[in-house]
């Protein structure tokens, strides 16, 4: 179908209201092309994107450099971690700088930093260019703001202001999302019928998945850095094979020795270390890339997000219970690396968010879904921070058995026959 024709098919659909056509929401949007508003307004959203990835990950990395200019502790990198991978951390880390401002010792760290701040201002700046979404203004009664802003969108995408024909418009039935304004009430109203038949049992179900994925990857992925740096720093100086949890174990800030003969407890001070291994940064491009393969393989058998999610899981819990039992660094590390693939597992639960919900419920159920998903991983990286380095074991046991009651979970997911993309 042309341009034209699919234009004054669209101005045919149009209604009478008041001796003014009125054009549904649609209808009006598809007539304001698609330009450089919308190229703009995608490319804003990736650096927005890209800002969270470095907000979930990359401050790894800087907390392993500043872990002596700042005395960190397993812990408190496990906190600094959980708040909110690049090329830029191997090239900024390995300037060597020191400079004094305003009672300040900037660093190298400090420098990445800012540098990983980028993202984040470049997309607000964008972001301050570009209207309220008009389908929001819509909804809430706003028609004429929101014809306004579809004729800027227009013109912006190369038309002109005078041939946009969209006087008036309204929402079809279907399209509604039913705000009224930024209530409890109205906050309810969409989240209630979430937890209440026969909406209840999938909820509990798919936030429960979300909850063991995010915590039991998240939790060691989001301080992966400081894990490799630890590995790749203490692996060669080590005169007899350690096992992957005694690296970690032997990497604590304070050894304490209690003499039993005199119950004299000696505290050992080791020597801080605030350099990263460029096999830390090598490590995390590589795990960074390999993902990004697995994921597209994973993608060719999207059809069968059940028996990926059960197979991934109990695979997961496998390599975590053999990270320690192998009693050697480095295959401990490869089965860590095979128990950090229960990311794949991400993409196949949200999945479900779409297939098993109606359209009205699936926008909520999935914004639900990330608050769950960034609690878990908020909480679980301070309890695993605090744990690993003194309870490895006793860990990475409690990760594998929690990622078994996910793989058990996701047994009552529907048959993947029936989970209709």
């Amino acid at each position: 179908m042309t341009t034209d024709k699919k234009d004054k098919d669209i101005e045919m659909s149009g209604r009478i209201e008041n001796n003014v056509k009125c054009y549904s929401y649609e209808d009006a949007l598809d007539m304001t092309g698609h330009g450089k508003y919308n190229k703009g307004l995608l490319f804003a959203c990736f650096m927005l994107i890209i800002a969270m990835g470095i907000d979930i990950y990359g401050l790894g990395i800087i907390v392993t450099v500043a872990t002596c200019d700042l005395g960190l502790n397993f812990q408190q990198i496990g906190i600094l971690s959980s708040m909110p991978f690049a090329v830029w951390a191997y090239l900024i880390t390995k300037l060597n700088f020191t400079i004094y401002i305003m009672g300040i010792v900037y660093r190298p760290w400090r420098l990445l930093t800012l540098v990983m701040a980028l993202p984040l201002g470049i997309g607000a700046l964008l972001l301050w260019y570009f209207s309220e979404s008009p389908k929001f203004l819509a909804n809430v009664g706003r028609t004429d703001e929101a014809v306004a802003i579809l004729k800027r969108m227009y013109v912006i995408n190369g038309g002109e202001s005078e041939k946009y024909p969209v006087e008036k418009i309204y929402l079809e039935e279907g399209s509604k999302d039913h705000v009224d304004g930024l209530t409890l009430r109205s906050l309810w109203e969409q989240i209630a019928p979430l937890f209440k038949p026969p909406l209840l049992k999938r909820t509990l179900l798919l936030y429960y998945l979300t909850f063991v994925v995010y915590i039991a990857n998240n939790s060691f992925a989001i301080i992966l850095p400081t894990i490799f740096n630890v590995f790749f720093t203490s692996y060669a100086s080590q005169e007899s094979s350690s096992s992957f949890c005694e690296l970690l174990s032997d990497e604590a800030n304070n050894v304490t020795i209690t003499d039993s003969s005199n119950t004299t407890i000696i505290q050992q001070e080791l020597d801080c270390k605030d350099s990263i291994s460029d096999n830390t940064i090598f490590a995390g491009c590589a795990h960074g890339l390999s993902f990004f393969v697995l994921n597209a393989l994973i993608s060719q058998c999207a059809k069968k997000p059940k028996v990926l999610t059960i197979t991934i899981l109990v695979i997961a819990a496998v390599a975590a219970i053999l990270i320690d039992l192998t009693g050697e660094a480095i295959s401990g590390l490869l089965f860590f690396y095979i128990f950090l693939t229960t990311a794949m597992v991400f993409g196949l639960v949200s999945s479900y968010f779409v297939t098993l919900y109606p359209t009205s419920y699936r926008g909520m159920v999935a914004c639900l879904g990330m608050m769950v998903a960034r609690l878990s991983a908020f909480g679980g990286t301070n309890l695993v921070s605090a744990l690993v380095g003194r309870a490895c074991g006793a860990t990475l046991y409690a990760a594998a058995a929690l990622v078994i009651s996910g793989a058990v979970a996701a047994w009552f997911l529907p048959p993947d026959s029936d989970a209709k993309g």
